[in-house]
């Protein structure tokens, strides 16, 4: 009986090129192709963070065949395009792994407690880092008298500067800067 694969890919924000799932799609049939395996369908889902599961209608319809006896293994570029959460990913690992699914990289080979293990970890330690690295741009953009995105209270956009921003006549009481 031929191994039947189902492709999952993923990108995060809209800052990202969509064609990264056609160029992971494209990673995992060379795969396939090349082990003579069978596609049994492709998932993805795009702009969807990596940091939960949640809103993730292509992973919630690849896990529907899964558990309906579909898919064999599930192959991805990386287990980042999975979660970067490190109880996530593992649960998802679990859920494979009772339905006797494997799960598979591209470059990584099958997936181990081990591998899913340190990759749910370094997961979770880039989107600790990538949020402190965020905020710490946010609060440079504050010092420097710029938006750090959103609505400000108090404040309103200068015409013609992008980015900058003036406190609203009559409001000075309630903007605040605290650099």
């Amino acid at each position: 009986m031929p191994v039947r694969v189902a492709l999952y890919a993923r990108y995060s924000t809209d800052l990202q090129d969509e064609r990264s799932i056609e160029d992971q799609v494209a990673l995992g049939r060379r795969l396939i192709r090349a082990e003579g395996l069978t596609e049994a369908g492709v998932f993805a889902d795009g702009i969807k963070t990596s940091a939960t599961l949640m809103g993730r209608e292509g992973l919630v319809d690849l896990m529907k065949a899964v558990e309906g006896g579909q898919v064999d293994v599930v192959l991805v570029e990386h287990l980042d395009r999975i979660s970067r959460d490190q109880a996530e990913l593992a649960n998802f690992y679990k859920k494979l792994r009772y339905y006797g699914v494997m799960l598979r990289e591209v470059h990584g080979g099958d997936a181990n407690a081990i591998t899913v293990g340190v990759r749910g970890l370094t997961g979770s330690l880039f989107l600790t880092d990538l949020k402190d690295k965020v905020r710490r741009g946010l609060d440079g953009n504050i010092c420097r008298g710029l938006s750090a995105g959103g609505k400000a209270h108090g404040y309103e956009p200068i015409p013609g500067k992008p980015g900058e921003l003036q406190i609203v006549p009559g409001r000075r009481r309630e903007a605040s800067h605290t650099c």
